[in-house]
């Protein structure tokens, strides 16, 4: 004690003093006591200060503590409670070792073994107190359950969860434990089926009681799945392991796609599936209608108007609206009533149209040829999907009409089904529908125009591809189109739906007071804005317009006609001229042709086109659309079938106008009859210009007489009456071309002659000999014999025939190997072929000319080049066939002259594509492997070895129109069985080869289907080789059919029998009026 109170006394001293030298200071503090032992007495900016000690430092009764007072040590073992203990020795410094017990004193909660110190006492430890104790995995302090800590059984507090045993939601039971099917599961669920766990005799609990998810209402497994132990069960089928479960429509054992059942076990569109695992089928492609498609053509193809999955698809672009609607009423079809049938459906669309498809899906007729097909535009426009073909087959089944068809309709034998281009195009050419409105009512009309069948419409489909883009009726705006656009598609006011004047002139409809309506209010154009027939004729010129309204009776089959005349009285010379025919009604034009006659000159108006009537009918020279393309009835603007006034010489270009004109109606063929109701000529006329019979010689006339007489010394042409080069065969010629010059196929001498090549040899030979044309379909034949050997480069034909009307006439040359080509058809009209020159290099064609035809035409079909006679062996008979497509009245085959450049340098050419000599086939090329090498006929055997035998007794003609067809015969003296065999066609010709229907007939008399009705309107079989091995078919191949081909039906229904024998060939010609010739073929086996 005494050395504690020296050092307070020297640190007082210290404080105070300046270490012995300095003087005391008033101003310095002088430390105080205040007698706390546990503080430290000093000065702190000149005041006392008393600090605490540091904490523990000694003291007199124990260590001073941090609130500067002396307490005595805690000894916590000295059964005493002394220090901070709050108990004895337990608590404040004693903690944690010694705590105190429950009841004990504490100060905080770590005095207390509890951990719990409330009101200065320690706790019982208990569920909330907010201390976890032994026992418990949580205590958040209050007794709520469902908070993350409940109030356990026991009174321990347990985390919030099922087994805790405490109900909290959303439990429905917990009897703290994890055992299931004891009553409360380890879910906290009441245990059953759907509380998502497995018990008993579950074989699955997905916590549901819903089926056909994988675990069943009873909590049974599925079939098909496999489900998990987990709580709750997950149950899930496998694509793919054959099993059908409840969510797959099939499962086929694999996850492949594209073969009916999917990779995700779904069935694909048009495929029924059956079976397990699935056996899945595509009806779709296989051509038959099945349930669910709306079309089947055959094929899987998209775009094609029939797509992949059997649905209409026209394959229409990106921007443009797909549109198919269908009229599914049953129409009959009147017998031989020009008005028909009409099938209409509604488009809602609105742009313009890009394609057209049209669907036929059952039409029924036992005669399809009696029937004619049109499809008619919301503004009336027609066009001819199909007209008088399938010749006596019957029906129209699954029909598709497409622009985009590799087969034309036209010559093919019904029944049709499939997919055929239409007479007239659709959407391709800017004379169809092509661009026009789609919205509205569209049509399809069936016409029967022959007696005797009736039939029925069932369902047809319109198809169309529209582009909003391309401006249409309504917009406000009047396109090129429209007669009017009043921005509405109101068909009760002045303007309708179709952009149409609803009554009156310019609405299409010829109305009491109209002469025309073309369906516009634009005048010039040949029918006025007061629908009066008008014409725009040059200054100086004089319009002349004269009408004859009268009624004429078009007489049947009769060469002369109706005539109509009309006068015109005003002279001067023609510069132009357009005709317009009110009403021409007849059931089938293509018996009928309009010709326009004037002073001088006749030309065809019209000539055997398609369809019937002519309704407000303009022939114009300027018109767009050809009368040859236009559909019938034929309204509207056509550009003639020849010229009216585009050619000085040939028309009425500067003809004489003043006189008798007239348009005559010629009905060519038999049971038709019809009327004509009214015309009306329209011409401009120069009153200065020159003109034949003007008295005055100008260029173009070798002579002027101031008349239009025939028979005095200048023609009514004005040409010279008599001498060489005056376009008149006067005595000792042989030819008159209206010139002197040579080499053109008449010479300057009016003799036959051509102009030849370097190296080769003109050959004129002429058959002077007069012939009655027959009246059968074979007519007339006359022969010429070229004796000098090589090969043709080029061909002249001179004839001379008279007959009333050329147009019953059809006029072939033959070359000495069957290659026929068409000279004149019977598209023309008049009277006579007066020696008319037929040369490829003539500048006029048969088709623009009039008859009687003299001087030089082309003809109908090409004759000196790879499909007529070049490169042919000049050498032998040479054929002129006149041939009757009608019978009634009688004519002559003059005489005819032949003229040929033979090149001497080459004797023949295999590979010419025409069957000649010592050659077994000719397909065109030097190329082996391909059925014929180096003109003959190649055949590898599968086993023993070939054979070949010529046909005998050839050339021999095919009956016109005769079932019985015509046999010719292939003898085989070769013994064994067959074990290939191919026929070898080296020519047949033919004007129209799908007439034909070819046969094979072995020993045994099995009859073989080689090609029936293939063709079209083609010509001829030319190294035709039928060939089971062909990859290309017959059917749809195009004439000369030329090359190799697999037959119509298999020639391996011959292989196994006997090859010893007579083998035949049958040719039938299932219709008249067109004659035809076997001229060669070969019969090819493989004999074992």
């Amino acid at each position: 004690m005494t050395c504690r109170w020296l050092l307070v006394i020297l640190v007082s001293i210290a404080a105070c003093s300046d270490g012995g030298t300095a003087k005391p200071d008033a101003q310095h503090c002088v430390p105080t006591g205040d007698g706390n032992e546990c503080t430290l007495d000093s000065c702190e900016n000149d005041q006392p200060t008393h600090l605490p000690t540091p904490t523990g430092t000694p003291c007199s009764i124990g260590e001073c503590t941090a609130a500067a007072t002396c307490e005595p040590v805690a000894q916590c073992t000295d059964g005493s409670q002394n220090g901070d203990e709050t108990g004895i020795d337990c608590g404040g410094s004693c903690a944690p070792a010694r705590r105190c017990d429950n009841g004990g004193s504490c100060t905080i909660p770590a005095d207390c073994a509890s951990g719990v110190c409330t009101n200065t006492l320690c706790q019982v430890p208990a569920c909330g107190d907010g201390v976890v104790h032994a026992g418990e995995m949580c205590d958040d302090g209050n007794l709520t359950n469902g908070d993350g800590c409940d109030d356990g059984a026991g009174g321990t507090c347990r985390p919030t969860g099922c087994g805790n045993g405490t109900i909290a939601a959303p439990e429905t039971c917990d009897d703290a434990n994890a055992i299931n099917g004891d009553g409360c599961d380890n879910n906290c669920t009441i245990t059953a089926c759907g509380n998502g766990v497995v018990t008993g005799l579950e074989t699955c609990d997905d916590g549901g009681l819903v089926g056909a998810d994988g675990c069943s209402t009873t909590c049974l497994r599925e079939h098909g799945f496999s489900c998990t132990t987990v709580v709750p069960s997950s149950c899930s089928s496998t694509c793919g392991d054959g099993l059908i479960a409840s969510d797959e429509a099939c499962d086929d054992h694999n996850v492949t796609s594209a073969d009916g059942c999917s990779a995700i076990c779904e069935t694909e569109p048009n495929y029924g599936c059956t079976s397990e695992p699935s056996i899945c089928v595509n009806p779709c492609g296989d051509g038959a209608l099945d349930s669910g498609e709306a079309c089947d053509d055959g094929n899987r193809v998209a775009g094609d108007g029939c797509g992949v999955t059997c649905q209409f698809d026209l394959g229409c672009a990106a921007n443009q609206t797909p549109v198919v609607v269908t009229n599914a009423a049953s129409f009959a079809i009147p017998d031989a009533t020009p008005a028909g049938v009409s099938s209409p459906v509604t488009v809602a669309a609105t742009g313009g149209v890009t394609k057209v498809g049209v669907y036929i899906g059952n039409l029924t007729h036992p005669y399809a040829a009696d029937l004619d097909m049109f499809l008619v535009s919301p503004r009336g426009k027609t066009r001819e999907l199909s007209t008088d073909n399938g010749a006596s087959g019957d029906n129209y089944v699954r029909t598709l009409f497409d622009d985009a068809a590799g087969l034309s309709v036209i010559g093919t034998v019904a029944p049709f089904t499939g997919r055929f281009r239409p007479e007239a195009t659709l959407a391709s050419t800017p004379d169809d529908f092509g661009g026009r409105p789609a919205i509205g009512v569209w049509t399809l009309k069936v016409v029967d125009d022959s007696a005797d069948d009736s039939g029925r419409l069932d369902a047809w489909t319109l198809l169309l591809c529209v582009d909003p883009s391309i401006p249409t009726c309504g917009d406000g705006v009047r396109n090129a189109d429209d007669e009017c656009d009043d921005g509405n598609l109101d068909d009760a006011d002045a303007c309708n739906s179709d952009c149409r004047i609803t009554e009156g002139c310019g609405d299409g409809n010829l109305d009491v007071g109209e002469d025309c309506d073309d369906d516009n209010l634009t005048s010039g154009d040949g029918c006025s804005a007061t629908c009066k027939v008008d014409i725009t004729c040059a200054a100086g010129e004089v319009p002349v317009i004269v009408s004859n309204p009268a009624t004429f009776v078009i007489p049947d089959n009769t060469p002369a006609g109706a005539v109509s005349p009309v006068t015109v009285t005003t002279a001067g010379a023609v510069t132009k001229v357009t005709a317009y025919v009110k009403t021409i009604t007849h059931a089938y034009n293509v018996d009928i042709a309009l010709v326009l006659t004037g002073p001088r000159a006749r030309r065809n108006l019209s000539v055997k086109n398609g369809g019937s009537h002519y309704v407000g009918t303009l022939f114009d020279d300027s018109a767009a659309v050809p009368i040859t393309s236009g559909p019938a009835p034929y309204t509207g603007r056509f550009r003639p079938q020849q010229s009216l006034t585009t050619t000085a010489g040939s028309d009425f270009t500067r003809t004489r106008s003043a006189g008798t004109w007239s348009l005559n109606v010629v009905d060519n063929y038999a049971p038709d009859a019809g009327s004509l109701q009214g015309w009306t000529l329209a011409m401009c006329v120069s009153p200065t210009a020159t003109f034949c019979g003007d008295g005055v010689k100008n260029g173009s006339e070798e002579c002027e007489d101031a008349n239009t007489i025939d028979t005095d010394a200048c023609s009514n042409l004005c040409g010279i009456a008599d001498g060489c080069g005056d376009g008149n065969l006067d005595a000792g010629e042989q030819c008159d071309d209206d010139n002197a010059v040579a080499g053109d196929g008449c010479s300057a001498t009016c003799q036959p002659d051509i102009t030849c090549g370097a190296g080769q040899t003109p050959v004129i030979v002429t058959n002077a000999t007069s012939t009655p044309i027959a009246q059968t379909i074979n007519g007339a034949s006359s022969m010429v014999n070229v004796a000098l050997a090589g090969v043709v480069r080029n061909v002249i034909a001179t004839v001379d025939i008279t007959h009333p009307d050329v147009g019953q006439l059809e006029v072939f040359l033959r070359s000495p190997w069957g290659v026929q080509r068409a000279l004149a058809t019977s598209n023309h009209v008049g009277a006579n072929y007066t020696r008319t020159i037929l040369t490829d290099a003539a500048t006029n064609s048969l088709a623009s000319g009039t008859a009687p035809f003299v001087g030089r035409f082309r003809p109908d079909e090409a004759i000196v080049n790879d499909g007529g006679f070049a490169n042919q062996t000049a050498m032998g008979t040479w054929t002129l066939q006149v041939a009757r497509t009608i019978s009634g009245t009688t004519g002559t085959l003059n005489r005819w002259t032949l003229a040929v450049c033979v090149d001497t340098s080459t004797t023949s050419v295999c590979g010419n594509g025409t069957v000649e000599a010592a050659e077994t086939c000719d397909d065109a090329n030097a190329t082996a492997g391909d059925g014929c090498a180096a003109c003959q006929l190649e055949l590898t055997c599968p086993a023993g070895n070939p054979v070949f035998v010529r046909g005998a007794g050839l050339p021999l003609s095919i009956p016109d129109g005769n079932p019985a067809g015509v046999t010719t015969l292939a003898s085989v003296a070769a013994t064994g069985t067959v074990t290939k065999a191919i026929v070898a066609i080296g020519t047949i010709t033919h004007h129209w080869l799908s007439d034909l229907q070819l046969s094979l007939i072995s020993p045994a008399g099995i009859s073989i289907e080689l090609s029936s009705s293939n063709g079209s309107n083609g010509d001829d079989l030319v190294s035709t080789i039928f060939d089971d091995a062909a990859t290309a078919s017959i059917v749809g191949a195009a004439a000369p059919s030329r090359g190799r081909f697999a037959p119509q039906s298999p020639l391996s229904a011959v292989d196994g029998q006997f090859a010893n024998g007579t083998w035949r060939l049958k040719v039938v010609d299932a219709f008249a009026r067109d004659p035809g010739t076997i001229v060669s073929w070969t019969l090819g086996l493989c004999v074992q």
